[in-house]
């Protein structure tokens, strides 16, 4: 495992053949991410194929299938815990990343400036920085 500060989580709910081909697409295009690892809970009735993809085509993966009566936000906290590197990603299974190349200098960016955030989608225009006002 290479040093890195990035590691990439998920909780996939997967359970039709679309959003199936929608975490492929998504999962190629992050493909030039450096990262020490990918945490990935996956659920759904997809979930045992979705498990073999992921494990098939990313290095350095643990892959869950965790589906607590508690819910997904509870899960998803917990194995959060495993994380132990300064900064997530955290992967939209439906969204293709656009500049692979460009996370891991933004990343490093953040780290030396001390940034503990940066909201990288829906971002709305700028709205959405309202939620960051008290921090």
């Amino acid at each position: 495992m290479q040093n890195c500060n990035l590691s990439i989580f998920a909780n996939y709910f997967i359970d039709t053949d679309e959003r199936f081909i929608r975490l492929k697409d998504s999962c190629q295009s992050m493909n030039e991410i450096s990262t020490a690892y990918y945490l990935i809970n996956v659920r759904g009735r997809y979930a045992k194929r979705v498990s073999k993809y992921l494990k098939k085509n990313i290095i350095n993966i643990s892959v869950f299938m965790v589906e607590s009566e508690i819910g997904w936000l509870y899960d998803s906290e917990k194995l959060a815990k495993l994380i132990k590197t300064p900064y997530v990603f955290l992967w939209i299974e439906d969204q293709i990343c656009m500049a692979p190349k460009s996370i891991n200098s933004v990343v490093n960016e953040m780290q030396l400036h001390d940034i503990d955030i940066l909201t990288y989608t829906f971002w709305c225009n700028g709205s959405f920085k309202n939620r960051y006002s008290n921090v």
